[in-house]
């Protein structure tokens, strides 16, 4: 079951950063793609940071 909820899991964020990330470039204009690709990966690793504290 363990392995069963790490496999989904991976699927899920893997699935999800790229798809997310496509959306952000997507949606912005091609002189700014680099600025909507690291808006995009600093908000992803400031809201995985903050979502994995366990209240230590």
């Amino acid at each position: 079951m363990l392995l069963a909820g790490g496999l989904l899991l991976g699927l899920g964020y893997g699935t999800m950063t790229s798809t997310g990330h496509v959306l952000a470039v997507f949606a912005s204009p091609m002189n700014r793609v680099g600025r909507a690709t690291a808006t995009f990966f600093v908000l992803l690793d400031l809201g995985v940071g903050i979502g994995r504290t366990d209240g230590k």
